[in-house]
This record gives C-alpha cells, sequence and structure tokens, in this order.
C-alpha cells in the first residue's frame, strides 16, 4: 500500500478535525471504545473551552507540537501521530526528550513506521535525543499505552487503544521506562458480613488516627476560592518529585479548577487538615465515559445534555478517584487511610448509586498508594506503559 505523510500544525483546524474523526472511525467497531467529546479536543467559544487540539491551549505556551497523518492511495486515512516538545518538562528534569501521541494505526506496520520516523526526524530536527510516549501530552492528560485490561469500558481521561499497538511499538525499538496501574475498588462489598467488618475496623482505625494528629476533614466547595488555593498547594507539593511530573502553569491549573467545579460531586472531593495546615486531598470524579459510551453514537449536544442529567439526578455508577496528594511532611501519619474511609462514606450518601471506583493512574513504584488501595480492597487490573526510543 502506498502511504502519503501529511503534516500540520495545530492551527491548522481543518486538518485538526480530519484528526479527531478519524480516530472515531477506526474505533466505530469497538465494544469498549469511548469517544473523547469533541469539546476537550476541539474546543468551543461559545462554552470557552480550550481544546487540546487547539494551539491557544494553555500547554501550548511552553510546548509545541507538529501532527502527522498518514493517507492510501485514495486519500483514505490510515494513521496519525504527534511529536511534542515539552519545554516546561526539559527544563524541570533537566532532560532532552520528546514525546509521541495520537498515535493511531490501521494493522499495517508499515504505516506505523512510517509515522513514527516522520515524529522521530521532527524531534531530531529539534536536537532531541529520546522520543517517550504514548503521551497525549502530559501527564495532565491521557498517557501511556494500554497494554492489559482490554476487556472493559475505559474510564474517564484514561487511555485506550488496539492491542497490537504495543507490538508495532516494541517492533519499533521502544523499550519500555514506566509502567501505570489501574487498581478495581469496590465501593460496596456485597457480602454484608464482610462490609460490616470492613466497616467497623477501619472506623476505629481512622478515629484513632484522627484523634492522633489532629485530622480534620472538609468536603469541596466549587464557591471556596482557600479549597482551590489549599489544593492547588497540596498538588504542586505532592507531585514534585513524582516521575513526569511537571508543575502546571496558573492557566493550565484553572482547566483543572474549573472541571472540578462543573464535574465534581462535592463529597468526593475531599481535603485534610492537619493541625489546621492543608496535608492532603483526594477526588474521585463521576465517570462521564458511562454516560459517553451508551450515547457514542449520538450528536454531542445529546451527550452532554445527558452528562448534566447524570450528575443532577446522582445517577453515576463509576467513579475515578484521579486526584490524591499528600504532602511530604504529613506522609506516614494514616491521613491517605482516613481520606479513603472517608470517600468510602461519602460514595453512598443521599441516594449516590456507586458501585466501582477506579484508582488511576499510579505510577508502579507508589508503593505507598498502592498498599493503602489494597488495603481497601483495590486490586490491579489494567496497566499502560510508556517506552523510550533512542533518535
Amino acid at each position: 500500500m502506498k502511504v502519503n505523510i501529511v503534516d500540520f500544525y495545530p492551527s491548522d483546524k481543518k486538518m485538526t478535525k480530519k484528526l479527531y474523526n478519524f480516530i472515531i472511525e477506526h474505533y466505530k467497531d469497538d465494544p469498549y471504545f469511548v469517544p473523547t467529546l469533541k469539546i476537550d479536543l476541539l474546543g468551543s467559544k461559545l462554552l470557552g473551552i480550550k481544546g487540546l487540539l487547539r494551539n491557544d491551549h494553555p500547554f501550548f505556551e511552553h510546548a509545541e507540537a507538529k501532527y502527522f497523518m498518514a493517507f492510501d492511495e485514495n486519500s483514505r486515512p490510515v494513521g496519525s501521530i504527534a511529536a511534542v516538545i515539552n519545554h516546561a518538562h526539559n527544563q524541570y528534569h533537566n532532560e532532552n526528550i520528546g514525546f509521541f501521541g495520537f498515535f493511531e494505526c490501521i494493522e499495517d506496520y508499515k504505516v506505523a513506521k512510517k509515522l513514527l520516523d516522520s515524529a522521530k526526524e521532527f524531534l531530531k530536527s529539534k536536537g532531541i535525543k529520546i522520543v517517550r510516549g504514548p503521551a497525549n501530552f502530559s501527564t495532565n492528560e491521557p498517557v501511556g499505552l494500554m497494554i492489559s485490561g482490554f476487556d472493559n469500558i475505559p474510564y474517564m481521561y484514561t487511555a485506550y487503544n488496539k492491542k497490537y499497538y504495543q507490538d508495532f511499538i516494541e517492533k519499533y525499538g521502544g523499550i519500555k521506562v514506566m509502567d501505570l496501574i489501574a487498581m478495581l475498588m469496590p465501593v460496596v462489598i456485597e457480602d454484608e458480613e464482610k462490609e460490616k467488618e470492613r466497616k467497623e475496623r477501619m472506623a476505629k482505625l481512622v478515629n484513632k488516627i484522627k484523634d492522633r494528629y489532629n485530622i480534620r476533614i472538609e468536603n469541596f466547595k466549587k464557591s471556596s476560592k482557600k479549597h482551590l488555593e489549599d489544593i492547588e498547594l497540596i498538588y504542586r507539593e505532592a507531585w514534585k518529585d513524582n516521575w513526569g511530573f511537571v508543575p502546571p502553569t496558573k492557566k493550565e491549573f484553572k482547566i483543572l479548577a474549573d472541571s472540578l467545579k462543573i464535574a465534581a460531586d462535592p463529597l468526593l472531593v475531599k481535603i485534610a487538615y492537619i493541625n489546621n495546615e492543608p496535608a492532603a486531598f483526594i477526588g474521585a470524579l463521576p465517570d462521564i465515559n458511562e454516560v459517553v459510551h451508551r450515547k457514542k453514537k449520538s450528536n454531542e449536544f445529546i451527550k452532554l445534555f445527558s452528562l448534566i442529567w447524570y450528575l443532577f439526578r446522582k445517577k453515576f455508577t463509576r467513579t475515578r478517584l484521579m486526584l490524591f496528594g499528600i504532602r511530604e511532611q504529613f506522609r506516614r501519619t494514616g491521613v491517605d487511610s482516613v481520606l479513603f474511609y472517608e470517600e468510602f462514606e461519602s460514595a453512598r450518601y443521599k441516594g449516590r448509586k456507586y458501585k466501582d471506583c477506579e484508582i488511576s493512574w499510579l505510577l508502579e513504584t507508589n508503593t505507598l498508594i498502592i498498599n493503602a488501595a489494597k488495603r481497601q480492597n483495590a486490586e490491579e487490573y489494567k496497566r499502560w506503559r510508556l517506552y523510550d526510543i533512542s533518535i
């Protein structure tokens, strides 16, 4: 098959729309695929949303990207990739690496190789020595190549891909650099005796920890400027030494804050204070994929209306615990157990119907949180992998 590679920048709205449409078409027969909401990628002037594929997204204030699409001899799209240089990452970690993302490809290694070659050559021309990915585009967005857990609907803002991509990337020379894992935790244990035993055991432990360290828990208030400031402080300090983390700019954090204000169930976002000082926070969001998957053949308006209805009626049964951090000086106080316990209690409060919680993603080296999750009956059920490719 003859393949033509076309390159473009985020400012090319016509091509970014083609990229989005290709991804939708590529997975149209996959029963588990959940399309990313169009406004998340292409933005909306009416709603004031900066789409990730737009050059006015705050990410591009410290990064640059170039996209490539592969077309066959009949001008049909057969693959895509983005080459990215995150200057903030390189400065923060003192590295000289580039990233590849939005990697999609028909089941033909020749097409995959041409796409990866294109991204690599662009990054090489910029003086980059290592290509890492997949990442769309930073740890604030979906990252990693899913290598296990293909038999279920992905949770919101987690990467999903074709199983054969792993063979393609490893054949191209990709070397594992880090695995990210997801753990699935039951909100309610069906065995009533076990549920009662877990609750009593945890309540006793939590009360002791609270008394010993003078811990106070506050539920997130969307209108509270202080709560947002405390979350930002904890977020920056708790993650500052994490592998791959880059402190978000004020504009990037505002996107996170706006998401919390719109989509959060306030009882599932909690801040822990120790001696009145912000120490840790936990944030689980209702899994919008639960709705989008059901409505994936509907137009964008129907999807958004359905999401609002589910949020208002508290109809979600799935939640993703995607924000969890403890400032270094408060680690090993047991505040993690307190937050987990409080989260469990809130997930069943006033008509809420949550049954399952995905904790993701976690660095495979993050034994502190992994062990804390295991104590809550969570088990690993999905894994993503990041690769390095030498130039």
